[in-house]
Parts: structure tokens; C-alpha cells; sequence
């Protein structure tokens, strides 16, 4: 798998975003975030897509339970045009 970067570093996550649930309403902007925040109480098992140099017991492809506060926080960039959320290590609860 091509990840589209180099190298992850330090004791940093990416993690796959959802897709955000299609509406057939035009919302708006604070709408929008209200219905994301909503749809983030539901993300319990988030998939990792990658793990930086320092994380040794978690790998890509495992599923991770994410804090709230992390989630709502976290920086979302592009990787190979797709969403990835950006978290530190402390912020995963469960691992299966």
C-alpha cells in the first residue's frame, strides 16, 4: 500500500475518517458541524491507516477507540485524496 508520504513520526496515529453521511438538505456551515459531532459519537472502532516511528504496539489495518475530545480535535488532512484524521497515541482507549 502506497501511503503518499515518507514517514510518520513520533508517537502520532493517522487514522481512516469516515465518510461523512451524505444529506439530501443544503445545511449550513454550523449545521454541518452539528450533524459531524453527532456522527463522531458513533465512530467506536475507527480503522488505522498508519503509525508513526514511535508507536509499537498498534499497527495499520487495526481498529481503534478514540476519545470524543480527541476526535473533535483532531487534525484532518488528504493522503492519496482521501481523509485521515491525526492523533496522538495517549488519545486511543481500546485496541482490537
Amino acid at each position: 500500500m502506497s501511503q503518499g508520504f515518507k514517514q510518520l513520526r513520533g508517537k502520532k496515529l493517522l487514522i481512516n475518517r469516515p465518510e461523512p453521511k451524505k444529506s439530501t438538505i443544503e445545511l449550513s456551515v454550523e449545521e454541518q458541524g452539528q450533524m459531524t459531532a453527532e456522527e463522531m459519537k458513533q465512530w467506536t472502532q475507527l480503522e488505522v491507516y498508519a503509525v508513526g516511528t514511535e508507536v509499537y504496539d498498534i499497527q495499520p489495518k487495526d481498529k481503534v477507540y478514540i476519545c470524543a475530545h480527541a476526535l473533535s480535535t483532531a487534525e484532518v488532512i488528504n493522503v492519496d485524496g482521501k481523509p485521515k484524521m491525526l492523533v496522538d497515541l495517549a488519545s486511543i482507549a481500546i485496541v482490537w
